[in-house]
């Protein structure tokens, strides 16, 4: 079953859906925030308002002197010419759908759980591996 717009509750999947205990397991599971545009439900931006009081993070001088050219084809807060308003917002909604993600992990750590699946299983999440990370280092607020 594929969902779309989150991981569903509970309540919302099908009763006896795994039925994989005691056989090997296996679950692939991938979110695409949080890229953007930078979209979640209200309440996740909620602890970030006012955008004002959000900190930027600091720029590194030459830091992305070891991308290649082809790595670095979107569009960043200098060539879009981003103010320190239209930065910190941009910050606030990153984090909102980082809140979002982390929530949507619980959902199905939770129905891992409950499904009896979860002991002697192994969780890689994809920032802990070169190798199926996605922007990794370049999370940072880089200067170009």
């Amino acid at each position: 079953m594929l969902w779309q717009h989150g991981v569903p509750d509970a309540e919302h999947r099908p009763a006896g859906e795994a039925g994989h205990a005691g056989q090997p397991f296996f679950l692939a599971v991938g979110f695409v925030r949080p890229h953007v545009p930078f979209v979640a439900p209200r309440k996740y931006f909620a602890p970030y308002l006012p955008y004002e009081k959000l900190a930027l993070p600091e720029k590194v001088a030459g830091d992305w002197d070891d991308i290649p050219k082809a790595g670095i084809n979107y569009k960043t807060s200098v060539n879009m010419k981003m103010d320190v308003r239209r930065q910190k917002k941009a910050i606030g909604g990153y984090y909102a759908c980082v809140s979002f993600m982390d929530a949507q992990v619980g959902k199905v750590l939770d129905a891992v759980t409950q499904a009896g699946l979860f002991s002697e299983k192994a969780i890689i999440p994809s920032e802990a591996s070169p190798q199926t990370r996605d922007q990794g280092p370049k999370t940072r607020n880089r200067q170009s």
